[in-house]
């Protein structure tokens, strides 16, 4: 019963952390858009240090660190270096958190597949290399 309030809790703090990098990235669209920001800051290496401070900020006003919480579920002090690193993963953007939430909770589509025994389908690659998404039913030149 203690583990399932543990394994709770880290799920909110890792929907904190992904709530909270959702947030940033569109609080920051607003500046990093801005047609004078754009026009006359924006080739100047600018937008990580900005998101990082702000995310810093943000993290120590809330006293928020991930990292206490999950490797010390049941004190989970904060400390200057977890809202350090923490702020970082904010500042990251969205992608970051969801990709450590999924990581995390094994719950990224490839870790669900591997835990039912079966492999991921193969990613296809694109004309640049990249992978592609997979064909959705109905797209334009599907069945």
């Amino acid at each position: 019963m203690e583990y399932d309030k543990e394994f709770l809790a880290l799920v909110v703090v890792l929907l904190k952390l992904v709530f909270f990098s959702l947030v940033l990235e569109r609080a920051l669209v607003i500046l990093f858009e801005y047609r004078w920001y754009v026009r006359f800051l924006s080739n100047r290496g600018l937008k990580v240090p900005i998101t990082y401070i702000v995310s810093w900020l943000v993290c120590n006003q809330l006293k928020f660190d991930v990292f206490a919480a999950i490797f010390n579920p049941r004190d989970p002090a904060s400390s200057d270096l977890g809202i350090f690193l923490t702020a970082a993963v904010l500042a990251g953007g969205s992608a970051g958190a969801i990709t450590l939430f999924q990581g995390v909770l094994r719950m990224s589509k490839s870790a669900r597949a591997q835990m039912r025994g079966q492999a991921p389908p193969p990613a296809q690659p694109g004309p640049s290399g990249q992978p592609l998404p997979p064909a959705q039913p109905g797209a334009p030149g599907q069945p």
